[in-house]
């Protein structure tokens, strides 16, 4: 696969991965409404194959980064444009919505101190570490890196999901950055090693076809379990969570098909490489504390729920589309006027000076 191709399929895989984290987050909205079986079967499947979504952007991470040059750029604009988009919805609060109580102001400006996106947190955090972690996969073997990536996942995923517990504080149901140090860690190794060849396609397609199922299989069946049990049905959602053993495999899966595809420069290839362009915007907007407390809730998604599962889905998607399409201008925007006033180049001077304060002292053995 040639460069420009390799490039188009990893923009694919990183819209797919926007696409699915704001189908998350609304699809989950509409699966708090009283929904009758068949919208309740349809939800459940469209959230399996969309719950390896954060994993995607992990692993992509750690794909995209495990053999390069590491340059710390990219954490100040990532800080920069969370804190302008908090502050813009800040604003807007405050305007128009009369949020302007002490205790809004700052939940909306300082998200982060409420735990609220926490991706971006753990991903600072990440960031910080992809040194660290480029040395440890380099000076690894291969079965050495293997037999690493096969002992975390055993402890972080399916020991805590067998156990129904974080047994060793630092997964949190794969909301932490623990797990995306995993993540980064797994699409590094792919990028080195590789899963499978291309002739393992049709099989990789048909084992993930039957892990979704398998995952929804098993809400239905814990759902029964826990009900005799006399337990809190929540627990039911365990196969879903991001580092479940079924949803870590459609993780892998995904991102095996997506970077096997060959994309074609055209009128589809210019919107993916566009979405994916603006997919860090999107999801700081749409995940802002005020958009998933205020908006993306289930009253104010009462008018996608039909009694067809069908159309309350294609409902949700044209609504979801909607949404990415809405914010990404709206990123877009903000990053043509990042360029016209310098601040890129700013970025870019301060990450080089940032480089040099943290530079990973290598000595000679």
């Amino acid at each position: 696969m040639d460069v420009r191709k390799r490039s188009i399929s990893l923009d694919a895989l990183r819209a797919f991965a926007i696409l699915g984290v704001v189908t998350l987050h609304f699809v989950g909205g509409v699966n708090t409404l009283d929904l009758n079986p068949g919208n309740r079967i349809a939800v459940s499947f469209v959230l399996a194959i969309t719950y390896p979504s954060v994993n995607l952007f992990a692993m992509l991470s750690g794909y995209l980064k495990i053999d390069r040059p590491h340059h710390n750029a990219s954490i100040i604009k990532i800080i920069l444009q969370t804190a302008f988009w908090s502050f813009m919805i800040t604003i807007i609060c405050f305007t128009l919505f009369k949020n302007r109580t002490i205790g809004l102001i700052v939940k909306n400006a300082f998200p982060f101190i409420g735990g609220r996106l926490w991706y971006i947190t753990c991903y600072v955090f990440l960031f910080l570490c992809v040194p660290f972690l480029n040395l440890l996969a380099d000076q690894l073997s291969q079965l050495g890196y293997k037999r690493l990536l096969i002992i975390i996942g055993v402890l972080m995923s399916l020991l805590s999901t067998i156990f129904f517990s974080d047994l060793f504080r630092v997964v949190n149901n794969g909301y932490s950055a623990g797990w995306l140090i995993y993540m980064y860690l797994l699409g590094g190794y792919y990028k080195k090693y590789g899963f499978w060849d291309k002739t393992h396609r049709r099989k990789v397609l048909l084992i993930l076809c039957i892990s979704v199922c398998a995952i929804v299989a098993s809400k239905y069946i814990l759902e029964v379990l826990l009900d005799i049990a006399g337990a809190t049905s929540s627990k039911s959602w365990y196969l879903y969570y991001y580092n479940s053993p079924l949803t870590l495999l459609n993780s892998i899966c995904i991102f095996y098909l997506f970077t096997i595809g060959h994309w074609r420069e055209n009128g589809v290839g210019k919107i993916v490489t566009w979405l994916s362009k603006v997919s860090l915007g999107i999801y700081i907007i749409h995940a802002h504390p005020y958009v998933l407390d205020q908006i993306l809730i289930g009253e104010n998604l009462k008018w996608v729920s039909n009694e067809n599962p069908i159309i309350t889905i294609a409902f949700s998607i044209v609504s979801i589309i909607g949404i990415c399409i809405g914010l990404g201008l709206l990123e877009e925007g903000r990053m043509k006027m990042f360029v016209a006033c310098g601040i890129d180049r700013w970025i870019d001077h301060m990450g080089q000076k940032l480089d040099k304060v943290l530079v990973l002292e290598l000595t000679e053995a």
